[in-house]
């Protein structure tokens, strides 16, 4: 039995050196042809860790596979170690809280069978995932508790291990002395056991310090070491991480030209390593080079192709932070609405998984687009959840602080009493040295005098800060109300301006209707005494131009209704109500009576929403009436649905008739602009341009898609609230 374990254990070591392909049929041969359920649990788990950057489906199926199996045969430890690695999978796409629940049903199973070695892991893995949520003080107890078994084990490489992860979480709260004094303890272990990876790794990390503190030299010196190591040993994934850091330097130092070239370097490693996760968070950062060099355009293209990678593996918490950075670039091209859908879909995944940064950027993008659109209310709603959040993170950190002087405190407090049961014990051998050791004990309690007096200070201090934080939120609070009394006295006032000009233009629209289709009345009845009267004394010619001045006539008026309608289109009094916009585009088929030729199907039950229904009736009839008129074929086809897309309905209107050529797609929805002569289609030119002004005025956009002799599809949306 054994025998078998360790031959199919040696296969899958030596699988490791060919392609992934490759790869991956042998594992699965292997998985077909084993009947042994420790090997079958084995190659279950290898195909999943193969599959995590190509598929993570697969590889969330084959883990799962290895975890029946394990409960099928009451494997425990095979149990714990596959809870183990399903923690690991849910970790890596960000949603922390389902891997929380894997990794702490790990540890229950691996405590309870006295598996220690697997315990530490996992407890240093939940300490890995409070870090990733910014709750640094449980991060903290987690890998000490990991470290305190690792000690007990003798476990050198994974001591140093532990070390390396507490300095890490002290790096993350500021703590940057804490930090590298773990860091080069780390490196020391590292050393002794010619562990040239984690040499490498240790190298990067006194880097990051060294560039958070300024000193960018020495930085750029200890990345150059870890790439040096990495180079030797090919670690083509540590030294992309190391090109990504070396960019972030020339970033900061706004040296985007040298950021960029080491940022090139990065992403070529991770697309020739096929690791789709380093793709994307690259993507992510030469996005934000972009946007820091004033390339707009280039850095939002960057923040979706990363999120449509991010998307594609699960990536929870890489998704959030695609969309909140897409909708901050929203917000500084003035595209509010559309900021504000990204930064709620930020907001809604972020929470999901307990992302609190992400949360707190959310609240952050969602405050200021609220403002864009000038909803105050509603900005200092969420400006207050973000001030909120900012400060419990604040206030993590300050807690961790805190804990830690208490910690150094304890420390000091312990030494000294060592010292002083010593120093009690010497009095009784040598009576000589009494007055000496009480010297002694009076210089330790002062020092345990001065130690406390320090301590008191340090939490007088802290307090003071505190104070501070909370004296700056109310002034900002205050602040802020009084801003928000002042703008809605603004928005009341301009709210009263503008019911008077809408009252205004539609007087005016009214007139100037009632103005031009007077003299065109006086036309068209002279028009028609001419025609009743000289009618058999004209010739061909005269009579044809007597129609051509009766349908001029018709057309102008149909020109004044089309204006008069598009002014009051743009009205802000407009009431809303929920429109059954499936009954609507119903009747409206019905009404618009196509001929028997043309086949008008709506494809979907369209949805409920609130709007004004007059106008969700004028928009949806412009687009099928065109659709009907323009139509071509000897068979033609309409076709009307919907989808829903990232909190707004999308919807289409397609044909198969004449189609638009590129070059007039943005044309026809300018007022007047028409395609056809006016004397072949009865046509004002209103139409599109009342819908575009519809679809805008409700937060939405339309575009054209089309093929010249094909057909076209009108596509749009509209916010679903």
């Amino acid at each position: 039995m054994r025998t078998v374990i360790f031959t199919i254990l040696i296969l899958l070591f030596t699988l490791t050196a060919i392609p992934f392909e490759s790869k991956i049929d042998s594992l699965e041969d292997l998985l077909s042809k084993t009947n042994n359920d420790t090997v079958y649990i084995e190659v279950c788990t290898a195909l999943s860790k193969e599959y995590f950057n190509s598929s993570r489906e697969q590889a969330l199926l084959y883990a799962k596979k290895a975890l029946d199996k394990a409960v099928a045969i009451k494997y425990a430890k095979g149990e714990g170690e596959c809870l183990h690695k399903l923690g690991l999978h849910f970790y890596r796409i960000g949603d922390y809280n389902v891997s929380f629940d894997y990794y702490n049903r790990s540890i229950a199973i691996k405590d309870s069978i006295g598996d220690r070695s697997g315990l530490a892991k996992s407890l240093n893995n939940i300490g890995n995932l409070f870090k990733k949520r910014g709750e640094f003080q449980k991060a903290l107890e987690y890998h000490a508790r990991s470290l305190e078994i690792k000690e007990e084990l003798d476990d050198k490489r994974g001591i140093a291990n532990s070390l390396n992860n507490i300095g890490i979480i002290y790096f993350s709260t500021g703590n940057y002395e804490k930090a590298l004094e773990h860091y080069i303890e780390s490196l020391k272990i590292r050393q002794e056991l010619d562990d040239q990876l984690g040499i490498a790794m240790s190298y990067t990390n006194i880097g990051l310090i060294y560039k958070s503190q300024g000193d960018i030299d020495k930085a750029l010196e200890s990345y150059e070491n870890s790439i040096a190591i990495q180079e030797i040993i090919e670690d083509m994934g540590g030294m992309a991480f190391n090109f990504n850091n070396i960019a972030g330097v020339y970033e900061e130092q706004k040296d985007y030209e040298k950021a960029m070239e080491f940022q090139l370097k990065t992403i070529a490693i991770w697309q020739s390593l096929g690791h789709k996760s380093g793709i994307a968070y690259a993507y992510t950062h030469m996005g934000q080079i972009n946007e820091a060099m004033g390339n707009a355009d280039e850095a939002i293209r960057l923040f979706r192709e990363s999120l449509v990678l991010q998307r594609s593996m699960d990536d929870k918490r890489g998704i959030a932070i695609c969309l909140c950075l897409i909708g901050t670039n929203q917000l500084h091209r003035v595209e509010y609405g559309n900021a504000l859908i990204n930064g709620k879909a930020c907001l809604e995944l972020a929470t999901k998984i307990g992302a609190e940064i992400e949360i707190r950027d959310a609240y952050e993008l969602i405050s200021n687009a609220h403002a864009g659109l000038g909803e105050y209310a509603k900005a200092f709603e969420f400006h207050k959840l973000y001030k909120t959040k900012s400060d419990t993170l604040l206030e993590q950190r300050l807690s961790t602080s805190i804990t830690e002087l208490q910690t150094r405190q304890e420390m000091d407090q312990i030494e000294i009493e060592n010292e002083l049961l010593k120093k009690d014990a010497v009095i009784f051998e040598k009576d000589a040295v009494i007055k000496e050791i009480e010297l002694e004990k009076k210089d330790a309690l002062l020092l345990r005098r001065a130690t406390q007096r320090n301590a008191f200070i340090i939490g007088f201090a802290l307090l003071l800060v505190l104070s501070l934080v909370i004296w700056r939120a109310y002034q900002t609070k205050h602040k802020l109300s009084a801003l928000l009394n002042e703008r809605n006295a603004v928005i009341e006032s301009t709210n009263n301006k503008l019911g008077i000009l809408n009252k205004e233009l539609n007087d005016f629209a009214y007139i100037v209707s009632h103005d031009l289709k007077a003299p065109l009345r006086g036309i068209n009845a002279l028009a028609t005494w001419i025609s009743q009267d000289y009618g058999d004394k004209l010739d061909e010619a005269g009579r044809e131009n007597l129609k051509l001045l009766d349908s001029r006539v018709h057309q102008m008026h149909r020109l004044i209704d089309g204006i008069l309608k598009y002014s009051k289109e743009g009205a802000v009094t407009q009431e809303t109500e929920t429109v059954k916009l499936n009954k609507v585009v119903t009747d409206l088929v019905d009404l618009l009576a196509a001929p028997k030729h043309i086949d008008v199907k709506v494809e979907s039950t369209l949805p409920d929403m609130e709007g004004n229904e007059s106008q969700l009736t004028h928009l949806f009839e412009n687009l099928i009436s065109n659709a009907i008129k323009f139509n071509d074929k000897a068979k033609g086809e309409i076709k009307i649905g919907h989808s829903e897309d990232n909190g707004n309905y999308k919807f289409y209107v397609a044909d198969n008739g004449p189609g638009i050529d590129d070059k007039y797609k943005e044309q026809v929805f300018k007022i007047f602009q028409t395609l056809h002569n006016k004397d072949e289609y009865e046509s004002t030119g209103i139409g599109l341009s009342l819908v575009q002004k519809i679809i805008n005025n409700y937060g939405g956009k339309i575009w054209i898609e089309s093929e010249v002799g094909k057909g076209c599809i009108f596509w749009f949306t509209l916010p679903k609230s």
